[in-house]
């Protein structure tokens, strides 16, 4: 299911120059589910996701990081019993889409996964 427009916050407009499209799903197993994920696009917060959401983003070309961690704005058991977070750097090319899943592993470490 799509993310409701109110926890997805940045990269939804055309940049004015070649884009590319970044996909991003959070898996929809047991573990961290009443918790949401932030994502971060280039170090802008730009999504919080819960459990089996999905976010499309539209991001210019060249060198992107995607992080997925923390919801800053998450109860003090979210903050607790979540892992680090995790980036991955890559050069996006102009119509091209690059997918992730986002998951949690049973010890609670955060795991970010092309796909």
């Amino acid at each position: 299911m799509t993310a409701p427009d109110n926890r997805v916050l940045a990269y939804q407009d055309d940049t004015g120059k070649p884009d590319g499209s970044i996909i991003v799903v959070r898996d929809s197993g047991f573990v961290g589910k009443s918790c949401l994920n932030s994502i971060y696009i280039n170090g802008t917060l730009s999504a919080r996701l819960a459990v089996a959401e999905k976010v499309h983003f539209t991001v210019g070309s060249g060198n992107v990081t995607v992080t997925a961690g923390k919801d800053p704005y998450g109860n003090n058991m979210c903050q607790m019993h979540q892992g680090d977070a995790v980036t991955q750097a890559f050069t996006l090319g102009e119509g091209e889409t690059r997918s992730f899943r986002i998951s949690i592993d049973s010890g609670g470490k955060l795991r970010l996964d092309s796909i």
